[in-house]
């Protein structure tokens, strides 16, 4: 016994101590020791035990002498005295002498059970509720105490029952085929269907292990009186906490008893056991034992409440960090026991089920019921994991966050959410929430879209598993969680442990603003709102950040609260009042409606394509540059600066798309076209917003584009994003002056004139331009005009009626033009000889070109 209590009081806990406990406590009942048992009893109330050993303990303690059932509670009590010492504060707590009295004068088990229950709520009222007790029981009201909560507890439950149901049926017929060949020697635990009438004799018998599946284990006094101690002297929150505490608790309860009740009757069933054997209590206790405590194990399993070795440590490393680690984790083990859920019912569950567990049966560590229950939820996640890719493949549902920061961009924009169901019509509903399910499913959907052209490779297998717990981070549970990785991803490399430590202090202090508050905040608010920090105000951005979260939980105060304005300036309305309180009180998901429009269609399209990030509209900045100096912007400059920007871009590219110009772009012009629209919209934004800022001389131009060439805005840059600076010259402008089009000219000033490559333009090349240009005879001679003088324009002439081409023209005109020292006219006759030219052929051409200048 020495050895159990010292092991005990340390905190071990493993299968073989709750063994041994059990045995000393069946061994001094027997023997009919009662203070060996009450001392027993006291220690086993601190372990972790199963339900079928806890029910036995509760028969024991029931049979022991009245004296000894009131020395267990005493001795209960003094281990409360020990570790509430320094609450109490040298106070003693005491069991009231009367009754004790009382319960001495009870003549049978129920009277006594009666008293002990007032002797537990005495103790619970000497034990009085501190400052700190008071803070964590409002901090968990505050994020616990709203219909939202209430109803995806249930449906998160509810959404678990079917694929459970499903494992289990798979489980029954790998056990059923291996009962059959290993003949009989197998511990069946399923079946896979049972009679009404003995899963009606199982629901009756969770009442048995009610107490120890609720949480407050059969003898565990200190958490009996835990629960029923008073925190709150005001008695309308002390009942909201109780009443929100027994709310949750029976909603578990329920999950629980269907749970229970289903996998007795299905172990009871495949041992042989019927109904009336479970109702006359005609089952040998060792069968019922063990049945009980499957059943209960798989109960706790169910509602997320059970404890394993990845769920302790997490409590335990949680707990270890203090307040860091309540503010980051204020739910350990039930989030923990999802991602445990998660991976069990997955194809990592499946391989460690057929290799693993396997091994360890062999071993003889591990029952081959345990062995094939793990390798039948494997194999039931990897079915979910297949339904995610068919659906993703189908476009029925979407992952998470594209990894693409423009092509999630474009996915804000439009509406899409992640981990959601795509439904008709354009609408979604976020799926999320049904954890653990949603674990493998949302595996398969990342698995579809990791594949690329070359379909399954390691990387994309390695990146899906390694995304299993990434649907979780959008639980309200793990909401803190999910607010510090992102503060700390996007902090500057040395402002990471700042932002760690401020969002952790921020997400403590938040707890205990009502979710409630927000929901109600949500519903009255017509749009989006969203959080504005100004570096210009003299509160640092960090606290502006959290009183601001505080405000938008708090109907009727608003700090820093701004619409949210996306990159085409437009505000997100709420929709009806009516929809959006329910939405916002009720609905366990979120929905959203896609708003895809004629701009958005090709920004996607352009993006698909070309991969230009340009093409893609980003929001707008919170400062902007003027003379080299930095400025931030305040909340309501903010606003009018993103929306008129948005807008602008918008409403530009509407009418760049429909432009002829821009039909006739390739897919790559039209990518730079739209981001020059960006360029244009913010340029005038910012001139808009702050007079100090002065936008490149082009942007003016802009506005000038009617008047001087005859071209809307959203024409004029597109031209600009193909010809650039060419749109700025003088001699566009002369040319639209005198009838020829913007198009026309552009076409003739993009051309390579510079044929010989000395980088100048002589008059031979600036004809050769022309007529190769594709233009109109009309459209040509207006560029002579533009282009060339009378005098070049008439020799020209001369010379082409003469007969030359214009590639001979190209050659022999830079000889006749050349200047420079000891360049006379008889060199340049050799020369024109040496390039081709007979001595009168030089003549003639000299003389050509020469007329009319004497």
């Amino acid at each position: 016994m020495g050895d159990f209590s010292n092991a005990v009081q340390k905190g071990v806990v493993s299968k073989d101590l709750a063994t041994l406990g059990q045995q000393l406590l069946v061994n001094a009942a027997n023997a009919g020791d009662g203070k060996a048992t009450a001392e027993l009893l006291s220690l086993y109330a601190q372990m972790e035990t199963a339900a079928g050993q806890a029910v036995q303990a509760a028969s024991i303690l029931r049979k022991l002498d009245p004296s000894y059932q009131l020395y267990a509670a005493q001795k209960a009590v003094d281990n409360l005295q020990k570790t509430l010492s320094k609450t109490l504060k040298g106070q003693e707590i005491t069991i009231d002498p009367d009754l004790i009295t009382k319960f001495e004068q009870q003549t049978d088990q129920a009277g006594r059970d009666a008293v002990l229950e007032e002797i537990y709520q005495n103790v619970a009222d000497q034990v009085p509720s501190n400052w700190k007790d008071k803070w964590n029981a409002w901090r968990y009201l505050a994020m616990l105490c709203n219909p939202r909560t209430h109803i995806r507890n249930v449906a998160g439950s509810a959404g678990f029952m079917p694929v459970r149901f499903m494992k289990d049926r798979v489980a029954a017929l790998i056990e059923s085929g291996v009962s059959a060949a290993s003949g009989g020697k197998l511990q069946r635990t399923k079946s896979f269907a049972t009679s009404p009438e003995l899963y009606a004799a199982a629901w009756r018998d969770y009442n048995n292990v009610a107490d120890v599946l609720s949480g407050s284990k059969y003898d565990d006094v200190q958490s009996i009186i835990n629960d029923k101690r008073t925190i709150f002297k005001t008695k309308p929150l002390e009942a909201a906490r109780r009443g929100n505490s027994a709310a949750l608790s029976a909603e578990d309860t329920l999950f629980k008893r269907l749970t229970y009740a289903g996998a007795l009757s299905g172990y009871l069933n495949a041992n042989g056991v019927t109904a009336e054997q479970l109702r006359s209590g005609q089952v040998d206790q060792t069968l019922l034992n063990a049945a009980r405590d499957y059943a209960g194990q798989e109960a706790q399993r169910a509602t997320f409440n059970d404890k394993n070795q990845f769920s302790d440590a997490v409590v335990r490393t949680a707990r270890s960090l203090g307040t860091l680690g309540e503010a980051v984790l204020p739910f350990k083990r039930t989030p923990a026991n999802i991602l445990v859920r998660g991976v069990e019912y997955s194809p990592l569950g499946l391989a460690k089920g057929l290799t693993y567990d396997l091994a360890k049966v062999k071993r003889g560590e591990m029952s081959a019921a345990q062995a094939i229950d793990n390798i039948a939820a494997g194999l039931t996640g990897s079915a979910l994991m297949a339904l995610g890719a068919l659906l993703a493949s189908k476009g029925i549902v979407t992952g998470g966050d594209d990894p693409d920061e423009k092509q999630q961009a474009m996915n804000d924009l439009t509406g899409a959410q992640s981990y959601a169901l795509n439904l008709p019509g354009g609408g979604s509903v976020t799926l999320d929430w049904l954890a653990p399910e949603a674990l493998p499913f949302f595996m398969g959907v990342q698995l579809m879209n990791s594949m690329g052209e070359n379909g399954l490779t390691a990387e994309s297998i390695t990146n899906v598993f390694s995304s299993i717990s990434e649907p979780m981070l959008e639980m309200s549970m793990l909401q803190s969680l999910n607010d510090l990785i992102d503060n700390v991803s996007y902090a500057a490399s040395n402002e990471k442990l700042s932002g760690l430590l401020w969002s952790s202090i921020v997400s403590y202090l938040t707890q205990a603003i009502p979710t409630l508050g927000g929901q109600l905040e949500r519903s009255g608010e017509d749009v989006r709102m969203t959080t504005y920090t100004d570096k210009n105000l003299p509160l640092p951005t960090d606290a502006q950040y959290a009183l601001g979260k505080a405000s938008a939980r708090l109907p009727g105060w608003d700090y820093q609260q701004i619409p949210y304005v996306d990159a085409w300036g437009r505000q997100e309305e709420t929709g009806d009042p009516i929809i959006r309180s329910i939405q916002n009180l009720f609905n366990p998901a979120y929905t959203d409606q896609r708003n895809v429009t004629a701009v958005d269609e090709e920004v996607q399209r352009l993006y698909d394509q070309t991969g230009e990030s340009g093409v893609v509209p980003s929001r707008a900045n919170r400062y902007i540059i003027v003379d080299g100096n930095h400025i931030d912007l305040s909340a309501e400059q903010y606003v009018k600066y993103a929306t008129m920007r948005g807008q602008t871009a918008y409403d530009l590219s509407d009418k760049l798309i429909q432009s002829g110009v821009y039909q006739g772009f390739t897919d790559e012009e039209k990518a730079r076209a739209l981001d020059m629209v960006y360029t244009y919209a913010d340029a005038v934004s910012k001139a808009d917003l702050h007079s100090g800022y002065q936008p490149e001389e082009w942007v003016g131009e802009v506005k000038r584009a009617g008047t001087d060439l005859g071209l809307s805005e959203a024409e004029y840059l597109a031209y600009r994003s193909k010809y650039g600076a060419a749109m700025s010259r003088d001699k566009l402008r002369e040319a639209y002056q005198s009838g020829l089009s913007v198009d026309a000219w552009l076409t003739y000033a993009d051309a390579d004139r510079d044929r010989n490559g000395d980088d100048s333009v002589n008059q031979a090349e600036i004809i050769a331009a022309i007529e190769s240009s594709g233009l109109s005879a009309a459209d040509k001679n207006r560029l002579y005009q533009l282009e060339l003088s009378d005098a070049g324009r008439a020799r020209w002439e001369r010379i082409r009626q003469w007969g030359m081409s214009i590639d001979d023209y190209l050659t022999y005109y830079p000889i006749y033009a050349a200047t420079g020292k000891g360049i006379t006219k008889e060199v340049k006759l050799q020369q024109l000889q040496n390039a081709g030219m007979s001595a009168a052929q030089a003549d003639d051409f000299w003389d050509l070109m020469s007329k009319g200048q004497n």
